[in-house]
């Protein structure tokens, strides 16, 4: 059983890995080989899971690459499934559903290869169905494709009624409808009921249209909505952006502000101070003049000749004195002294 295990592991690898098929299925087969003569549950489940996948794998190489190929290997994988069909059946437990998933299959890979007798003896042995809805309309497809391949195309319709009740009554499957549909109509065709064919590939070309109509209509709405969706994106990003925009201008603006208000008061301190240095200065030079004004009278006065004393008499100071106060405004001079009134 680990060997098998390890092999499955193997030609997983192989297939998904390293896209190698035939490698793959060579090593499906070593599996295989071992396990054939062992009939323990888990062996047998494993057994049923290797061939599935094996008989699946052969089945999309007959669709999808070359079925002239692929016709020297299926015969042999089909000549052993027959010679253990017998085996598998008198197996009982968890395997049950596995072998009718098995069974399937090979149905469908007999159906792909035109073997319609053998898919239809094998098909005669699976019954009953299981209960399981997609393992039951899986298998009555390939019923109905065993049914028509043989000719027996009033078996084949009942089948599509069937299929078509199934499809009706659970909700989702309107495409499955529409197959079975235009199935319906090629097989009423083939036996010749053309009446019904064409009413049933009216119904088909009408029910295809209106499920047309309704996908698109869902498109444009999803389309609509994505629309919506995208413009309140975009608007709420814009909004946002010149959100950002105005906090960055109002920003710029106070730091300008503040600025502005720090320069105008270092200036106005500036200015303040520059002012009253010029006051200062007017002060000093007016009181320069005057006092050169003082000197050039008290010197005029005292020239010889003049008829005044170098000591004048107190009247003659206090006159002299009143004279200067009263014409030269000494009295606005803060500095005033006995000192500055002396020759």
């Amino acid at each position: 059983y680990g060997r098998a295990i390890a092999l499955q592991l193997m030609a997983l690898a192989y297939g998904y890995g390293m896209e190698n098929g035939d490698r793959a299925a060579e090593t499906r087969h070593e599996a295989i080989a071992i396990l054939q003569s062992h009939d323990r549950p888990e062996y047998l489940k494993l057994y049923i899971k290797l061939h599935s996948t094996l008989v699946q794998t052969l089945m999309n190489t007959l669709r999808y690459e070359s079925p002239a190929l692929m016709s020297d290997s299926i015969e042999p994988i089909l000549h052993h499934w027959e010679s253990t069909l017998d085996r598998l059946e008198q197996a009982t437990g968890p395997t049950r559903f596995g072998r009718f998933t098995l069974n399937a299959h090979y149905v469908a890979l007999y159906n792909e290869t035109q073997q319609f007798d053998k898919a239809s003896r094998r098909l005669d042995a699976m019954q009953p169905y299981p209960d399981n809805f997609i393992a039951r309309q899986q298998i009555m497809r390939q019923e109905m494709r065993t049914h028509a391949g043989l000719g027996q195309f009033d078996r084949a319709l009942a089948t599509v009624d069937t299929l078509l009740h199934m499809f009706t009554i659970t909700p989702g499957h309107e495409h499955d409808i529409i197959q079975m549909l235009r199935y319906k109509a090629d097989f009423n065709r083939q036996a010749g009921h053309y009446r019904e064919a064409f009413d049933t590939q009216t119904a088909h070309i009408l029910l295809k249209d209106s499920i047309q109509r309704l996908e698109m209509a869902a498109q444009l709405d999803e389309i609509r909505t994505q629309y919506e969706v995208d413009r309140h994106v975009t608007e709420k990003t814009r909004n946002r952006n010149y959100a950002l925009l105005a906090s960055v201008g109002l920003a710029l603006a106070l730091v300008a502000l503040a600025i502005w208000i720090g320069y105008s008061r270092s200036l106005r301190r500036k200015n303040i101070r520059l002012v009253a240095q010029i006051q200062e200065q007017d002060r000093l030079r007016n009181q320069a003049v005057r006092m050169e004004t003082w000197a050039q009278r008290l010197a005029a006065r005292m020239e010889p000749g003049s008829g005044a004393s170098l000591v004048p008499d107190e009247n003659d100071l206090f006159h002299r004195l009143e004279q200067l106060i009263k014409t030269d405004n000494l009295y606005l001079d803060p500095n005033l002294n006995i000192k500055t009134l002396l020759p």
